[in-house]
């Protein structure tokens, strides 16, 4: 049985749902999951960072892949003051992402096109295979222009044109204020 560690164990947010959604699908699909990286698994999801360097290091090294999957980049206390403790925070975080993106993952996987651009814009292309898919949903399958459904793919119906958006997360203490959001 094929077995993936993921990491770290977030609780809330997006990233949260994101794991949860994914290890649902693993487990209908007979994949066990595991959060300990000194576990035997075929391989490993980081979901944005770690602060656990030493074991994913050691995973590596025992030839595991790695594969991360990157959301943003702390980016509110380089356009604004937000004090010192959030902007070490921050700053710290944008270490950890970056330490992983370039030196420990063997794929990226960034959650939009945006992000991707974004990443590459502030720290330069990633020098292992990378993808976009976007919030977790492979377009090439699930896509807006629909393919035929003999192929078994899902096609979203052509007329009228049907439009869905889905907007997920929260303002309150993300560092945001508000103005000139829109």
């Amino acid at each position: 049985m094929s077995r993936i560690c993921i990491i770290p164990v977030v609780r809330s947010g997006g990233m949260a749902s994101f794991r949860a959604k994914f290890e649902s699908g693993l487990g209908v699909r007979g994949i066990e999951v595991t959060h300990n990286l000194e576990e035997e698994s075929d391989a490993i999801l980081v979901i944005g960072g770690t602060r656990h360097l030493l074991p994913l290091w050691r995973a590596k090294q025992r030839g595991i892949p790695i594969v991360q999957r990157l959301d943003g980049i702390n980016w509110v206390q380089r356009v604004r003051w937000s004090g010192l403790r959030y902007t070490l925070r921050a700053e710290y975080g944008n270490i950890l992402l970056s330490f992983v993106r370039n030196r420990i993952a063997d794929r990226v996987i960034y959650q939009s096109e945006f992000i991707r651009c974004w990443w590459e814009d502030w720290y330069g292309m990633a020098h292992v295979l990378e993808h976009v898919i976007l919030n977790g949903v492979d377009l090439d399958t699930y896509t807006p222009v629909g393919r035929g459904t003999p192929s078994g793919h899902f096609a979203i119906p052509s007329h009228p044109p049907y439009r869905l958006l889905v907007v997920e997360g929260s303002l309150a203490g993300g560092g945001a204020s508000g103005r000139n959001l829109i």
